[in-house]
């Protein structure tokens, strides 16, 4: 089974990017900080660091595309017959370009010329720390493995079922846009399949997809225009989907198998010294990795703190010393 690696990737701090940014801002006027902060477009060389850790801890990805916008990171060597640069104009509708949305870009990777069945979505900041097999991520026939967080903020808020009229209005107004994303897409797969139990989250981390499910999910009909409706956010939105939106429906619909989800498990995965295969994330890679469950899996949460911002850097030059052969 052939499994590829989707990364997105930028360098919020390219002129000709940050140009093209603030044009397309000065069009759609004052926006939150939520939906245009820099810290979502900081770039502190976690992507050449984690093209290492896939050499040194998952050499069995069969191809890895990297999503940009008009842009090539320095160091990589473009030449390498397992790399592909893919332009947001290479998979994106007119009008939804320019685009500094993640969750819009997310709903075009299927159209990625060549990408593979089965593949994993990373950011550039997510990490393979130790040795991780491809059936960490699919089962032997296929079937994506979701890894599933209970932590977050809004499953505290939820019971069993999606919450209805003022509740779930009040919780979308109090929510980030993060959490607002995954509120309508736990909404709209709602609607689709009916009374079903959404009370989990997909760890936010490398991830699998299939990539037949998800142009079937992008066909239905209300999908389909929630969607195109989306697709016209250039910055994120309140109104965005969530690329969770494909788990939840992958789940409901098409039998993907959830591990993690409930407290028995993660206490066996505690006793048996397998809790490193939860994935996890932090701001400080260094204090984190400190702990005697350390992971297979890293996201690095966008530390604001220039300190931490070079902690981490040094941690990753000392972790992962060796150019990779994406290094030019």
């Amino acid at each position: 089974m052939k499994i590829d690696l989707v990364y997105l990737w930028v360098d919020g701090a390219d002129e000709n990017w940050r140009a093209k940014k603030n044009a397309e801002l000065k069009k759609v006027g004052k926006l939150p900080a939520e939906a245009v902060g820099e810290i979502r477009s900081f770039n502190n060389d976690e992507l050449k660091f984690s093209l290492r850790s896939v050499e040194k801890f998952a050499p069995w990805v069969n191809h890895i595309f990297i999503i940009t916008d008009n842009q090539i990171p320095k160091w990589l060597d473009t030449g390498n017959a397992k790399i592909t640069v893919i332009d947001l104009t290479q998979i994106m509708s007119q009008d939804a370009l320019p685009c500094f949305n993640s969750n819009v870009i997310e709903s075009f990777i299927p159209n990625i010329t060549n990408l593979s069945e089965h593949f994993i979505y990373s950011n550039d900041d997510m990490l393979f720390m130790a040795k991780t097999d491809a059936d960490y991520f699919f089962t032997e026939n296929g079937t994506p493995i979701i890894r599933v967080d209970n932590r977050k903020k809004i499953q505290r808020k939820m019971k069993n079922l999606l919450p209805v009229g003022q509740k779930f209005d009040t919780m979308w107004k109090n929510a980030t846009f993060y959490d607002s994303a995954n509120l309508n897409s736990i909404k709209l797969v709602y609607e689709i399949v009916g009374n079903y139990n959404y009370c989990w989250q997909s760890a936010h981390n490398i991830d699998p997809y299939r990539k037949s499910d998800m142009i079937n999910i992008l066909k239905f009909p209300l999908v389909k225009e929630k969607i195109e409706m989306m697709r016209k956010n250039h910055f994120r939105d309140k109104s965005d989907l969530q690329r969770i939106l494909f788990h939840k429906f992958g789940v409901a619909k098409y039998g993907y198998k959830m591990v993690g989800n409930d407290f028995l498990t993660k206490m066996s995965q505690y006793l048996t010294l397998r809790f490193g295969e939860q994935p996890t994330y932090t701001r400080n890679i260094k204090k984190k990795m400190r702990h005697i469950f350390a992971r297979k899996l890293m996201c690095i949460d966008d530390p604001v703190d220039m300190k931490i911002r070079k902690s981490n850097y040094d941690y990753l030059s000392k972790k992962f010393p060796k150019k990779s052969e994406f290094e030019k």
